[in-house]
């Protein structure tokens, strides 16, 4: 009997743990005019939670939400993109991210 439940166990194991995870965007945010990298950009997602990241002087950002029980079909991450001056910018699965000014 144990031996069956261990063997059921090593089993569902991996379709368990399956169900969680993380998922990232990362990239760079720039000037859509001057492809100059804009610091100070906020990454925010906006249907997996609510965390965020601010781009750095390079304009690089990387923003993860945590994953529970979507597999097989979790849905793709959606950041918003806003900076004073500029355009806020909504993407599904983004990269690099270019800004209009205002």
């Amino acid at each position: 009997m144990p031996s069956r439940l261990l063997a059921f166990l090593l089993a569902v194991a991996p379709a368990l743990a399956a169900c969680e995870g993380v998922v990232c965007s990362e990239g760079v945010v720039a000037d859509a005019v001057t492809g100059a990298p804009l610091e100070g950009a906020k990454a925010q997602v906006t249907n997996l939670g609510s965390e965020s990241a601010v781009t750095d002087a390079t304009g690089h950002y990387k923003v993860c939400s945590t994953l529970v029980g979507c597999v097989p079909d979790c849905p793709d991450l959606k950041v918003e993109f806003s900076r004073q001056g500029y355009a806020t910018q909504q993407c599904t699965d983004p990269r690099d991210v270019r800004l209009e000014p205002l």
